[in-house]
């Protein structure tokens, strides 16, 4: 059971480090990529695949977190055509270092496909 346990925590490092890109902040015009489902998620997996956050601030029991250049993508379902923004968003992180609300804040267009 034990090593079960080592393994799977192994197997799931190896999928975080592949969807982020490697640094521990995003660099002057590096990005992000986006994560699917930040309700509930932690800090410290959060961290895995985005890096050190660009803001970290107290706020009443738990703390205010901004990442910047994270790569968002929307499909028009009409046209299938395919936004591509880079935005800064704010994590508001509980007690338990868990996302209680998140929101993009500033975005910018990068391109359509």
């Amino acid at each position: 059971m034990k090593y079960a346990l080592i393994a799977f925590t192994l197997l799931a490092s190896a999928c975080t480090t592949v969807s982020g890109d490697g640094n521990s902040s995003a660099p002057s015009g590096g990005e992000r990529k986006e994560i699917v489902g930040l309700e509930e998620m932690s800090l410290e997996y959060i961290q895995t695949s985005w890096g050190t956050p660009d803001s970290n601030v107290p706020a009443g029991e738990g703390r205010t977190v901004r990442f910047k250049n994270i790569r968002t993508e929307e499909e028009d379902p009409i046209t299938e055509k395919i936004e591509i923004k880079i935005c800064d968003i704010r994590l508001d992180i509980n007690k338990a270092q868990l996302v209680q609300s998140w929101q993009y804040e500033t975005c910018r267009l990068r391109s359509t496909k």
